[in-house]
């Protein structure tokens, strides 16, 4: 999924303080949200969900890790979920 595709979803994250799975978002989590939806060059670089705590930004912003909580298992292939 795109990132513009997926901005409902970003939204929810940070208006909710949680993921998609419900797992509470840190500091570093929301800036990466945060920083995936004020990247107007790149809104057509898919999104990527850490497999962990479920964080869903940007695939660009996942180059070390999970912002969020650290894991390195990551999912790809987001499905539209909403």
């Amino acid at each position: 999924m795109k990132i513009r595709d997926s901005i409902n979803i970003l939204n929810a994250q940070i208006w909710l303080m949680r993921t998609i799975i419900g797992r509470p978002i840190s500091e570093y989590g929301l800036n990466t949200v945060l920083a995936t939806l004020e990247d107007k060059n790149n809104q057509d670089a898919e999104v990527t969900q850490c497999k962990n705590c479920g964080l869903i930004a940007s695939s660009l912003l996942y180059e070390s890790g999970c912002k969020n909580c650290g894991c390195h298992d990551i999912n790809q292939e987001v499905k539209n979920i909403v």
